[in-house]
């Protein structure tokens, strides 16, 4: 019964640990709804040619305006769902992810 107990308590400590290896490495989050309709509406890309290579300077200037960093990552994930449907019919709307490391790198990903 002894034994038992000792296992018990090396358990509750090996936790212990791992939570706050977490806590030392916190990285900021922030959920966003970005509007992409632009290029259906403004300029050349609204006639249909390259509305996906728009969509993308657009996401990348509006992370920066929300944030106030130029040094933004977007990740593979986030670039393969924008350009899914090919270069003339990007998504009007994306959920985006924003996480920001310890060297002030945002990483934008699909939500």
């Amino acid at each position: 019964v002894e034994e038992t107990k000792v296992e018990e308590t090396k358990v509750e400590e090996t936790k212990v640990e791992e939570i706050t290896e977490v806590k030392e490495t916190d990285v900021k989050t922030v959920d966003l709804i970005i509007p992409l309709s632009g290029p259906y509406k403004y300029g050349k890309a609204s006639r249909g040619y390259r509305r996906t290579v728009t969509t993308m300077k657009i996401l990348r200037n509006f992370v920066k305006k929300h944030t106030k960093n130029d040094n933004i990552k977007i990740t593979d994930e986030l670039n393969k769902k924008i350009w899914e449907n090919g270069i003339r019919n990007p998504p009007r709307k994306i959920k985006v992810q924003l996480l920001t490391d310890e060297n002030n790198q945002i990483k934008v990903y699909p939500k």
